[in-house]
């Protein structure tokens, strides 16, 4: 959203199902002009909750706070979606699918880029 320059009507803190929340409030005739911007956030959102469902999760990331989890699933999701990677499941198309060969390789280097970040 802040990449786009949406800003909101009002922003507040909220919590869902014990997770906490950041609530962004905003008018439909602002955001009708962003469509397109919304819908492929929208997009590499799903995206990254595939990856996220579709990762085993290495050694480096079993002790890693949710936050640092999520980072590098948005981090592969964007990968997935600048490569094309990602498609209608044949049996299901209303599933995506993505290459377990290209995810286990975009892992490796987003972690390696994490690590390297972290020294």
């Amino acid at each position: 959203m802040r990449e786009h320059r949406l800003e909101p009507k009002r922003v507040w803190s909220d919590e869902r199902g014990g997770t906490a929340c950041e609530v962004l409030l905003f008018g439909q005739c602002y955001l009708g002009g962003h469509l397109r911007a919304l819908h492929n956030l929208r997009h590499h959102g799903l995206i990254a909750e595939a990856v996220s469902l579709m990762m085993e999760r290495p050694p480096a990331l079993h002790a890693a706070p949710p936050d640092v989890v999520a980072s590098v699933s948005w981090t592969l999701a964007g990968r997935v979606l600048e490569r094309a990677a990602a498609h209608p499941d044949p049996d299901d198309p209303a599933r995506i699918a993505i290459d377990p060969d290209f995810l286990r390789e975009e892992l490796q280097r987003v972690l390696a880029a994490v690590e390297s970040a972290a020294r």
